[in-house]
């Protein structure tokens, strides 16, 4: 079973999973990766810093023109996987496991 240090580092190399697959156009892939990172780091409670590092720091600033701050994984090329699996029709969500990139 791995340690938390272990599923932290893994998590943290997963970013670099996404980017690689993101900017090779694999979107479907990319936004896998992405959110399998947030659905682990949810279950196995990763502490509040951590999720900001990796995923993005919301502003707790009052002004209406406070930017987040992005973590490991850049959210605007998260929105663009997003966006670009719903115009391929790629989504995992909606496809039997055989017709996924994984059941290829």
């Amino acid at each position: 079973m791995l340690t938390a240090e272990q599923i932290r580092d893994k998590l943290y190399a997963s970013a670099q999973q996404f980017e690689e697959a993101y900017m090779r156009k694999q979107y479907a892939k990319a936004k896998n990766i992405y959110d399998t990172a947030e659905r682990v780091a949810l279950f196995v409670d990763l502490p509040q810093e951590d999720r900001k590092k990796l995923f993005m720091d919301q502003s707790d600033s009052d002004e209406r023109d406070a930017q987040p701050i992005w973590g490991a994984f850049n959210q605007d090329w998260v929105r663009r996987a997003y966006i670009e699996c719903i115009k391929r029709n790629e989504g995992f969500e909606v496809k039997p496991y055989e017709e996924t990139y994984f059941g290829q």
